[in-house]
Parts: structure tokens; C-alpha cells; sequence
């Protein structure tokens, strides 16, 4: 399970000066934390009350649990942290580099796990002994506040603090010199998402720039790095690939972006087939092809994540799409192992869908983790622990985690009475999860009416099963209200908890995405959260925090890159599907 490709070995020859293994890598959007993160062999979740939980392989103390050197792997998940919005886990290999990085609510960022090369940023050392008989930290410390953002590579990490700026930590590639920084320095303004590779970083600044520095094989600006640090093979300055960005993430040895629009951008090495590209590239040299530059493959992505040699896309139809290197099952079709690609093992070609109803992705050397939008964990590839299956070495299709070794989603026990929702529907266990918690009886005995457009009475009454149906004090605030309505009584008790205002109660408008969002930011207690950047929210509108709120909670994505759609009407299945996501 160990084994590298010689992908590595052709870039430590061309690197030649401070050669270090591979790199981390979760999916990036600008503004929204990572609740789920792969590292080669281990992975880390964040539950929706903000509990981090670790799992997998933990000697080098990665696992954050007070524990390292010589251990069984963590096959059930462990709580080590409290109150965190994001989660980074890196790659490493037999020489190290396991370590992890937690940002809680109040913008501390935390890290542990393995102390060489500075990437902790705690100053350098550790407070044990790693598997290798190296120091590691195997308890989380703090080492920055005020952060928005973080990514952990495989020797370099970086933060995005709330004003910003873009700090680094680890060998650092700056103003022509790569430099050992055991604490965080300060490297760029204007910076809204980072996400640290191999030898490279990528960061899209605020005006949606992509811009990229490192080893010239891994950039994409055509190998036009200057040579400050000799034979024309490293960017140490930072270079301009694109505009429009909406999210970036860093592999190994290459790098995919999503614009704007939806299309999906790849560029960098492509051994295992992994940029999707036709004829494999552009460039090759000693008969490895390239990517010099970044080329468009895929329209209507959403979200993306690189891993060793393997690639995961999430569609804006919710499908999760994956190709490249599946030696241990990690593109999730069911084959692992040899196959066509020889030395390289088996190599899936070309995109294979694998899930549907999927809201983020995180894609390591050794195993995939994806998050589906009813609340479920799933992964796949090395089994290292989540799974119930913990007989099995390898998973080749996905496997539902288990956090406490239950299921986080209740079954329903009255089994499902609607002739309108089937258990293939998107939608099926939100709706069963709602009958189930008596939030809805349905339209009637037999029909939910999934598709019905939601209205302002209804989404009220929902939310107010959901609390209990408390009963409402007070004064009767709406004109046209006489408290024998069906609606009347979450209608008062919504008043109360400041959802709505008095005057005229309109029962019958149409429920829209901010208005669902910002009841349930209310009910939350009206936190902060960092700024979600979609084009059509802006700033002054009164439902923003509540988007920001929404999306760094796992409520919603948007319905598209950089479209919330605030003015969108939901359906009844949709507005299940938003309670169950805030509250299951």
C-alpha cells in the first residue's frame, strides 16, 4: 500500500533541490470550510454540531488523539476536537508528512501530527514520538487566529485569514528562494481560497484570478518558470493561469480548477490518465506527457478534488464522477488492482460515475470520501476504518462511515406510505426522516407531493413540528389572522421567534431558498460565518449571513458555481431536504 509511481521519482530527478513526497488535497470553494478530508491513510469528518472525528493510520499523530508511534490503526472514528468548521488532511508516505489542520468557529487554527520540515507552523518539534522515531504533535495546538481558510500539503501549508491575507508555513517558494518557515509568514493580499500540492500552491484571489508558483511541472504556465533556483524548473514567483475561478484543487503532480461557468480546467502530469485530456497532453518529456498549460475537459462541474493519480468531480446534478489511478479501488467502480496500466496498476480512462445526491468530494492517494446531501459519509478504496465492513482491506464501491458506529440518519420505522416518493428518489430518506420526526403527514394518506411549490404557511408549520409545536404567547400581531387558521399557531410562534413580521400574513406566497435559509439561520441564533462569494448575493441583501451561515454548515452549495439563486421557489421536497440537512 506503500507504493509511489514513478511519477514522483521523475519529479524529484527534475526538481533536484529539496525534493519532498506528495501532497494534500480536499475540495476547495472559496469562502466554505471542508467537513470531510482524506489523507493517504486517514480521514477526518466534521459533524454537524462541529465535532471532528478522526480514523485510519495514526502514528505520526495525525489522528489528534493523544496518540502516536507504534498503534493499531483507529479502525472506529474518535472525537478530538470541538467546535470546527474546517478540516485539512495531508498526504504523506514512509518518510512522514502526515499532519492535520482544524479551524474552529472562532477562526483559531489548530495542527498536529508530524513536526519535520516546519509544517505544523507551531515553531518547529512536537510533544511525542511519530512511527519513525520522529518528533510529531499528537494533540492539536494552536497557531494562528482570525483564519478563514486552510489547506495542509504534503510539506507546505497555507491559511487565508479573514482579512485576506495568505499566509505559509513549511518550505515556502517566495521572491525567487524556497525557505524552511516553522511559522506561519505572511505571503499575499486579496486572496478568497488557497489549495497547496506536491511542490506548488494555487490560490484565486477576490477578483476570481487563479494564480500558481512552485515546481514549473506542476504550474501550468508552459514550463516558463524563471530560474532563479537553476535549470528553468521553478516558479518561485507567483503567475496568473486563469480567470473566472470558482475552485482549485492541487494533486501530486497536477492541478484541476472549475471556472465560473461550470467547465472543468486540468493541467500538469498525466501518467495515470487523471487530466482527462485528449492525446494525454500537450509536452513530454523522457517519455512522461504533460499538461503545459491548463485545458477545459468537462462542462456543469461543481466541485473537485485531486488526489495521487486519481481524480473526483462532483456535477452540479449532484452525480459524483471519478477517473484515474484505482490500484486500491479509489476511483469506486468496483475493480482495483493490475490491470492495463502495468506498473501503474489499474488506470480507469475515462470519467465513471459512481454516486448521486453527492455535495462535496475529497479524493487521497489511497481512498476517496464523499458527502451525500441527505447528511450521509460514504468512502471507499484502502478500507483503514468508518466502514462496518472492517473485515475488508479494500472497498471498490462506496461504503456508508459510520460516526459512533451508527448510522447518522434515523430508519424510518413506519415504512414509506407516499405512491410519489420511490426509495431511488434524491429525496427519499429527507422525506422519510421528516414523516418520521412528524414534521409532515404528507398532502394526503398516500402522496407527499415532492414537486408541489412550498408555500409560506407550509415551510412554517414544518419548522414548527420540527421545535416541538410550542405553543405561542402574546398578542395576535397579524390583521388578517383569527387563530382558527391551520396555520395560525406557527404563524404566531414565528412572529415570536423573529422569522416573520406582524401586519398581513400572506399563507399562500411561494417559499424561496433565502427565505428557508434565513428562517433557519434565526432558529440557529443568527450566527457569523465566513462570506460564501456567490454573484447574485450581495452584500447588502438581508439574507447574505444567512447564505454564509447555510453553506459553511452543510445546509446547501448553491445550485450552481457562484449562484446561490435566492429567488429560487422550493418545492416540498426541496424544503425537507434544507430542514434535514440543518437539523438531522
Amino acid at each position: 500500500m506503500r507504493k509511489r509511481g514513478t511519477a514522483l521519482a521523475l519529479a524529484l530527478a527534475l526538481l533536484g533541490a529539496l525534493a519532498l513526497p506528495a501532497a494534500a488535497h480536499d475540495t476547495r470553494r472559496p469562502g466554505q470550510g471542508n467537513r470531510i478530508s482524506a489523507g493517504t491513510y486517514y480521514s477526518g469528518y466534521v459533524d454537524p454540531d462541529g465535532g471532528l472525528w478522526m480514523w485510519g493510520r495514526g502514528d505520526d499523530g495525525e489522528l489528534g488523539d493523544g496518540i502516536s508511534g507504534d498503534r493499531d490503526i483507529q479502525t472506529v472514528p474518535v472525537k478530538v476536537l470541538d467546535n470546527v468548521v474546517s478540516v485539512s488532511a495531508s498526504e504523506g508516505d514512509d518518510d512522514g508528512g502526515m499532519y492535520t489542520a482544524a479551524l474552529q468557529a472562532d477562526g483559531s487554527l489548530w495542527t498536529w501530527g508530524t513536526a519535520d520540515y516546519g509544517m505544523l507552523g507551531n515553531g518547529g518539534g512536537g510533544n511525542a514520538v511519530g512511527g519513525w522515531v520522529e518528533e510529531c504533535q499528537n494533540v492539536p495546538v494552536k497557531i494562528l487566529d482570525d483564519v478563514a481558510a486552510v489547506s495542509c500539503g504534503r510539506s507546505s501549508a497555507a491559511a487565508v485569514k479573514t482579512d485576506g491575507s495568505l499566509w505559509m508555513w513549511g518550505p515556502v517558494y517566495l521572491d525567487g528562494f524556497i525557505r524552511v518557515h516553522t511559522t506561519p509568514i505572511k505571503v499575499m493580499d486579496d486572496v478568497a481560497a488557497v489549495d497547496c500540492g506536491y511542490l506548488n500552491t494555487a490560490v484565486i484571489k477576490t477578483d476570481g484570478s487563479l494564480w500558481a508558483w512552485g515546481a514549473s511541472v506542476m504550474v501550468g504556465n508552459g514550463y516558463e518558470g524563471n530560474t532563479t533556483m537553476g535549470s528553468n524548473l521553478h516558479q518561485t514567483i507567483p503567475v496568473k493561469l486563469l480567470d473566472d475561478v470558482a475552485a482549485v484543487s492541487c494533486g501530486s503532480s497536477f492541478s484541476a480548477a472549475i471556472k465560473t461557468d461550470g467547465s472543468l480546467w486540468t493541467w500538469g502530469t498525466n501518467e495515470y490518465s487523471q487530466l482527462g485530456v485528449a492525446g494525454g497532453g500537450d509536452t513530454t518529456i523522457e517519455g512522461f506527457t504533460f499538461q503545459s498549460v491548463p485545458a477545459k475537459i468537462m462542462e456543469n462541474a461543481a466541485a473537485v478534488s485531486c488526489g495521487y493519480g486519481n481524480i473526483a468531480v462532483v456535477k452540479t446534478d449532484g452525480t459524483l464522477w471519478t477517473w484515474g489511478w484505482n490500484e486500491y479501488g479509489q476511483v469506486g467502480n468496483g475493480e482495483k488492482g493490475e490491470g492495463s496500466g502495468g506498473w501503474r496498476g489499474l488506470i480507469q480512462e475515462t470519467p465513471v460515475k459512481v454516486l448521486d445526491n453527492v455535495s462535496a468530494v475529497s479524493c487521497s492517494m489511497s481512498h476517496m470520501l464523499a458527502a451525500k446531501t441527505d447528511g450521509t459519509l460514504w468512502t471507499w478504496g484502502t478500507n483503514l476504518g468508518g466502514t462496518a465492513d472492517l473485515d475488508s482491506t479494500t472497498i471498490t464501491r462506496p461504503a456508508q462511515v459510520l460516526i459512533n458506529r451508527q448510522a447518522p440518519d434515523p430508519t424510518p420505522s413506519g415504512g414509506n406510505k407516499f405512491t410519489d416518493v420511490k426509495e431511488s428518489n434524491w429525496f427519499y430518506q429527507q422525506v422519510q426522516w421528516a414523516v418520521e420526526r412528524e414534521i409532515t403527514t404528507g398532502t394526503t394518506e398516500t402522496a407527499f407531493s415532492p414537486n408541489k411549490d412550498c408555500t409560506v404557511a407550509e415551510i412554517l408549520m414544518f419548522l414548527y413540528r420540527a421545535y416541538g409545536s410550542p405553543q405561542a404567547g402574546g398578542a395576535n400581531p397579524f390583521s388578517n389572522l383569527n387563530g382558527t387558521e391551520w396555520y395560525a399557531a406557527p404563524a404566531l410562534w414565528a412572529y415570536e421567534r423573529g422569522l416573520i413580521d406582524g401586519g398581513a400574513f400572506n399563507a399562500s406566497a411561494l417559499c424561496t431558498r433565502a427565505m428557508v435559509v434565513e428562517y433557519l439561520w434565526k432558529l440557529a441564533g443568527s450566527p457569523s460565518a465566513a462570506v460564501a462569494h456567490f454573484d447574485d448575493v450581495p452584500g447588502s441583501a438581508s439574507f447574505t449571513r444567512a447564505v454564509n451561515w447555510a453553506v459553511e454548515n452543510g445546509v446547501t452549495a448553491g445550485v450552481a458555481p457562484g449562484r446561490f439563486g435566492p429567488d429560487m421557489v422550493c418545492t416540498r421536497a426541496q424544503i425537507v431536504t434544507f430542514l434535514y440537512s440543518a437539523l438531522a
